[in-house]
């Protein structure tokens, strides 16, 4: 009897314990993104262990060295010699001050993506108001899940998250100033959410439009955005000689076609494709969330901001479908994180009129118990399972996949043969440039100007212009060309862009040298198989 009694208070003592801490989560908001950021600067530490680089796209490295020329010289370059307005705006002007104090070492700015991040889910949580652990559960892994799916990977997602959470705080807070100012505050939040991702504006336009609460708030908020775009546009007219960044025009070569490159992308993402993020998941968390215009329980301000999502995502894939000749990369996701926001709101909407009616004795409490059950599932699915999932994906990533440590490896065996020349490379060449202190002309023209995108426009000749610019070597990824006599470097890669830009000619003669290690690199199983990469001497003469 004793031994059974002793049993029952520990068993009493473990659910105390446990009710006590799942009571101390629910209470405080900074308890899931402090777990958020210790989890992310983990993962982060991990896999710069493992393989010497933590969780980065190369084309976070064009912002960073972007960035760390503003920091350093106040020129906005990528080369070195070319101005270039090729980037998202808001995230380039955060690193160059990140850069200016703190320099352009790869995990401090991780730190900084972790610490947005985890700001962003703590204001997302007071914006929900989640009425318990369960629901504070949910919100932080579909966050966890936006987040694996388009962010922390040192891309302009991760500060549109911070700027797209506090416009929708805005929309819906209730305080005497920004009541009295809500146009002029939501305009102001539309205008950071833009200048973090321009393509936002297709989203956040319509909310603004569908949610502000009168004529006059839409005059101000669209004041604002209109004024700030046409700045924008102006100061990059007369710097840069063109208004619109240069990497959009360049994406959008070829003119009204359809994307094949795109529409293949969602022809073969399978269902274990959606479930881990891509761009099919988009379609899914989009066309899932109109059940929520269907319920007279959810706020009529949040039903307004997943239509005016909607609508932002139709324009949107009518762009990526028909206006691009590019693939589509993991960044530009973002929408999934945009729709996540209202639809939590809704859940909640939900979940509170449930437990209203529960406690006013209308439905039976085995129901209510069901609903805690499922809930109870679907915290712990999103909450504890699928994030502990997607770590443990990315702690098992392939490391011949891993192109960074190539990269810095030609960099630093070549070094003495560059010198302080001007190199050129197409795609890959973020890392490179980095580990190559800058100095390198990127093929594509994504961060390059005007007259170079001229250049690629007309497939004129690229050599000449090349040699103009005073470029003296050229770096490509390429499969084993053998003993061969001549070859063309295509500077748009078909497995890229379906456009075809001009190409780059070389003899054997012109090879500086060559560089592979398949231990070390070797991408033939899920890629073209362009393991080894060549460096040529350009000829000028």
């Amino acid at each position: 009897m004793e031994n059974i009694n002793a049993s029952l208070k520990a068993s009493a003592h473990g659910r105390s314990l446990l009710l006590r801490i799942s009571n101390a989560f629910a209470r405080n908001p900074f308890a899931f993104p402090l777990v958020l950021f210790i989890a992310l600067l983990t993962k982060t530490f991990i896999l710069n262990i493992r393989f010497g680089m933590p969780d980065i796209e190369d084309d976070a490295f064009y912002y960073i060295v972007i960035a760390k020329n503003i920091a350093e010289t106040s020129l906005s370059t990528f080369d070195g010699a070319m101005l270039t307005n090729g980037y998202h705006p808001l995230w380039t002007a955060i690193l160059a001050a990140w850069i200016y104090f703190f320099g352009d070492a790869i995990i401090p700015i991780k730190f900084l993506e972790a610490l947005i991040l985890s700001i962003s889910l703590y204001y997302l949580i007071r914006l929900i108001q989640p009425a318990n652990i369960l629901s504070q559960a949910i919100a932080f892994g579909f966050f966890y899940y936006a987040v694996n799916a388009t962010s922390y990977m040192g891309m302009e997602t991760t500060i549109l998250f911070l700027a797209y959470t506090a416009l929708i705080v805005v929309l819906s807070s209730y305080t005497h100033f920004i009541a009295d100012n809500r146009g002029l505050v939501a305009g102001a939040a539309a205008v950071l959410c833009i200048a973090a991702q321009i393509e936002a504006a297709v989203f956040v336009i319509p909310v603004l439009i569908l949610t502000l609460p009168s004529n006059k708030d839409r005059i101000y908020g669209l004041a604002m955005i209109g004024a700030a775009g046409i700045g924008y546009a102006v100061a990059n007219q007369v710097v840069f000689g063109t208004p619109a960044p240069i990497s959009g025009e360049i994406k959008s070569f070829g003119g009204f076609h359809v994307n094949e490159l795109f529409i293949e992308q969602l022809r073969s993402e399978g269902f274990k494709g959606i479930l881990t993020g891509n761009y099919a998941t988009v379609v899914v968390f989009y066309i899932s969330s109109l059940a929520f215009l269907l319920s007279s329980f959810v706020n009529k301000q949040t039903k307004l901001i997943i239509v005016g999502l909607e609508l932002g995502l139709l324009v949107f894939i009518v762009k990526l479908a028909f206006f691009s000749s590019w693939r589509v990369w993991e960044w530009y996701r973002f929408p999934i994180y945009l729709i996540v926001v209202p639809a939590l709101i809704a859940g909640q909407d939900l979940l509170r009129q449930r437990n209203s009616q529960w406690r006013s004795g209308t439905p039976e409490r085995s129901k209510f118990h069901g609903l805690n059950l499922a809930l109870l599932g679907i915290a712990v699915m999103m909450g504890v399972i699928w994030p502990a999932y997607r770590t443990a994906r990315a702690l098992a990533y392939n490391q011949k996949m891993n192109f960074y440590d190539v990269n810095e490896e030609v960099a630093y065996q070549y070094r003495s043969v560059f010198g302080s020349s001007l190199v050129a490379m197409g795609d890959r060449a973020g890392s490179f440039a980095y580990y190559n202190g800058g100095h390198v002309l990127q093929l594509e023209g994504l961060v390059n100007d005007k007259a170079y995108s001229e250049m690629l426009r007309t497939a004129s000749d690229a050599t000449e212009y090349l040699c103009r610019h005073d470029v003296k070597f050229v770096v490509d990824y390429d499969r084993d060309l053998g003993d061969y006599g001549g070859h063309s470097v295509d500077i748009f890669k078909a497995k890229l862009t379906s456009f075809k830009g001009p190409k780059i000619p070389f003899s054997k003669e012109d090879e500086v040298g060559r560089y592979v290690n398949l231990a070390l690199y070797d991408n033939s199983r899920s890629d073209v198989g362009d393991n080894y990469i060549y460096v040529w001497r350009l000829d000028c003469h």
